[in-house]
């Protein structure tokens, strides 16, 4: 493989991980105010976080949690759907970042052998 073909293997898996990363946060966020209007004790047992704080910080890391433990799953169905649309969401993502991390260190010891 020349180096143009592996550079290009790795511009493809950073758009997707952008593409993925912008579905997983409007989803996220979608998730948000769903919980807010129709399960405001749930909401609030996540800490009230809100569409832009899904980004980072502790309310971000407990609803990621809570979307990846399923503990949606007891909900309404379109409470189901939009979590599983997450949760599959995030794991592509996982997938995407180790698919860019595999391109890299190929990369590499290509270029430590001087191929």
């Amino acid at each position: 493989m020349s180096d143009l073909t592996i550079f290009h293997m790795t511009a493809v898996w950073l758009a997707l991980g952008a593409v993925g990363l912008a579905a997983y946060y409007v989803l996220l966020s979608r998730l948000v105010r769903r919980l807010a209007s129709t399960q405001p004790a749930v909401w609030e047992s996540l800490g009230r976080p809100g569409p832009y704080e899904v980004v980072g910080g502790p309310k971000a890391g407990r609803l990621m949690g809570w979307v990846i433990g399923r503990s949606y799953l007891g909900l309404d169905n379109d409470t189901v759907v939009l979590g599983t649309r997450c949760r599959r969401t995030f794991l592509g993502l996982v997938v995407i970042v180790a698919g860019l991390i595999a391109v890299v260190v190929f990369w590499q010891l290509r270029m430590r052998r001087g191929v």
